[in-house]
């Protein structure tokens, strides 16, 4: 076995375990919601291979970034193996794990289809030798580390520094690195020109996920605004309580004759007991006047409906009907 080989064998298995390990921390840790856990895999890859990708992009910026395309010689141990096979292993940890603990967050697209044909796709890198390319090309983590954070923990997602990083990195330097590429190796241009459509399909999900949100913000806002404004037009009867009360206080001591405030009455709020003593005797002295009234009313009704009369002509009649 070479030299590749064993560090192939050794990686994968040691980031199996670390996998693992990490894992348990959030799965057996009691504060993590299945959203969580279907993260913890990705955010903690998407750090380690962005974290990979800063020094080999510097040192490709100082000899040329079409340094990249140079096979690593296969006697030579080079650490951005390590992280190829680390990434590989992490994205098919990420798939049995979500099989068995969060299946319903494993999506057909971004989860078989995209981890299944990068697999393929890393164990062509890695047979070609052009890791340092893909390791390179780990800097478009950079944006899934910042959703993977958003997803773990809420109050620290900022849908707008995604989308800032997104851009650059993910459509900007990638569409650079096909300009790169494309003189050199027609593998890795066809590699490229095929993973491009994907990330513009996902930025433009995103942008259509925005628009939903704002448009659902602005209903609810709406919504909000109207409830408010009804409710303060809203009379109960505790509203009409209130001015009944604080009238019965100022004419206790008036009168004993109660009364009906209608909603006109505005000077239940001046303070001024002049005008409320003389309302309530104008208001005592309609009372009089229509009991009277109303006893005259009566004492008709109860006249006897027959008239007694010695010519013969009258007969029966209606109370107030004259012959």
């Amino acid at each position: 076995m070479d030299n590749a080989g064993l560090v192939i064998q050794v990686s994968c298995i040691s980031s199996f375990v670390f996998l693992i390990a990490w894992y348990s921390l959030w799965h057996f840790g009691g504060r993590s919601s299945e959203r969580e856990r279907s993260f913890a895999v990705t955010l903690i890859s998407s750090f380690v291979m962005t974290c990979c990708s800063i020094p080999v992009l510097y040192h490709a910026y100082q000899a040329g970034f079409a340094s990249l395309l140079m096979p690593v010689s296969r006697e030579a141990y080079d650490w951005t193996l390590v992280a190829t096979c680390y990434f590989m292993t992490s994205l098919a940890m990420d798939l049995c794990l979500g099989v068995l603990f969060y299946r319903s967050k494993v999506n057909i697209l971004t989860g078989w289809v995209h981890h299944t044909a990068y697999i393929i796709l890393l164990s062509w890198v890695i047979y070609v030798r052009l890791n340092r390319f893909f390791v390179a090309m780990c800097i478009l983590e950079l944006p899934t580390l910042c959703l993977s954070i958003g997803w773990v923990f809420p109050f620290l997602r900022h849908d707008y520094l995604f989308a800032t990083l997104y851009v650059p990195t993910r459509i900007g330097f990638h569409a650079f690195m096909i300009t790169i590429s494309w003189p050199f190796k027609t593998e890795v241009v066809a590699a490229l020109l095929a993973l491009f459509p994907l990330h513009l399909y996902w930025f433009y999900g995103f942008i259509c996920q925005q628009k939903r949100i704002r448009k659902e913000g602005r209903h609810s806002s709406s919504a909000s605004a109207f409830i408010g404004s009804t409710s303060t037009c809203v009379t109960t009867p505790e509203n009409i309580k209130q001015p009944l009360l604080h009238y019965v206080e100022l004419i206790q001591d008036v009168s004993a004759v109660p009364a009906i405030v209608s909603t006109e009455d505005k000077f239940l709020h001046n303070g001024n007991q002049k005008q409320v003593i003389h309302h309530q005797q104008r208001r005592h002295n309609n009372n009089v006047v229509k009991m009277n009234n109303n006893k005259n009313y009566s004492s008709c009704h109860n006249m006897p409906t027959k008239i007694t009369n010695t010519d013969s002509s009258y007969h029966t009649l209606p109370v107030g009907v004259t012959a």
